[in-house]
């Protein structure tokens, strides 16, 4: 990702429980067993110390090869599971990792098949991690690519994209304008090619272009105007020839 998240993202309130949230889902603290990984592509005593480090004892330096490795060539889908809370919190305290990865390994460690207690802390740091994200400027942390990491843990985009319409903050407002400016370019879609299709159908659809348009009727000359007239323009083309399309396809 092209920003750097530990000079804008906030930990809110929400945000700080939700991590709390994560280690008391996964009480576990310790491997019961050592970690095993490709004899080619990973160092022993490595492993020996990711083992048998209590997880609050590893930092960013100590998971940084693990978070790329994780699976494909070191551990299982069960160590995953032990490593996910940290993994998470210094994804958003200390910008560690890439988070796209760190998202896309929860899918494939299967982490809907986890307990429900672990899903859903795992559904609310996400949901605090998004709801942060749309109270920071685009310019900085373009929300466009969280929904990217989103995108690679969650199936279902439209409890985030319906979250983000339905905001009034500025910064939220600015996030979609520049969204439907800069398009969809993360790499990271490239194996979520249906999520970043409904983000995409979301943002080009009259309902979303209906609630902006009310909310600028409403409001001529309030404080978020010019940027609802802004997004309204941008979007008022790609509807109508989305309509235009559709159209031509029956």
């Amino acid at each position: 990702m092209c920003f750097t998240l530990i000079k804008t993202m906030q930990i809110t309130p929400e945000l700080e429980v939700a991590i709390q949230g994560l280690y008391q889902a996964f009480p576990s603290r310790q491997l019961k067993t050592a970690m095993q990984g490709c004899p080619c592509c990973t160092d022993f005593l490595e492993l020996r110390r990711l083992s048998l480090t209590p997880l609050l004892d590893l930092g960013r330096a100590e998971l940084e090869s693990y978070s790329w490795d994780a699976i494909w060539t070191v551990g299982n889908e069960s160590d995953y599971r032990h490593f996910t809370p940290r993994l998470l919190e210094l994804m958003v305290r200390e910008d560690a990792f890439e988070p796209e990865v760190v998202a896309k390994k929860l899918i494939i460690a299967g982490w809907r098949n986890w307990s429900q207690v672990e899903q859903s802390a795992i559904e609310k740091f996400f949901s605090a991690y998004w709801d942060a994200t749309l109270l920071i400027d685009s310019a900085w942390y373009p929300a466009s690519d969280a929904l990217c990491v989103l995108g690679n843990a969650f199936d279902d985009l439209k409890p985030f994209l319906a979250r983000w319409l339905a905001t009034t903050e500025p910064t939220a407002l600015k996030q979609l304008v520049q969204f439907a400016k800069s398009g969809y370019s993360n790499a990271f879609w490239s194996d979520r090619q249906e999520q970043m299709q409904q983000a995409v159908a979301w943002l080009h659809s009259p309902e979303t272009l209906a609630v902006l348009e009310d909310r600028w009727l409403a409001d001529p000359d309030g404080p978020l105007a010019r940027l609802l007239n802004e997004a309204v323009e941008l979007l008022t083309p790609a509807v109508c020839a989305a309509d235009t399309q559709t159209k031509k396809d029956n």
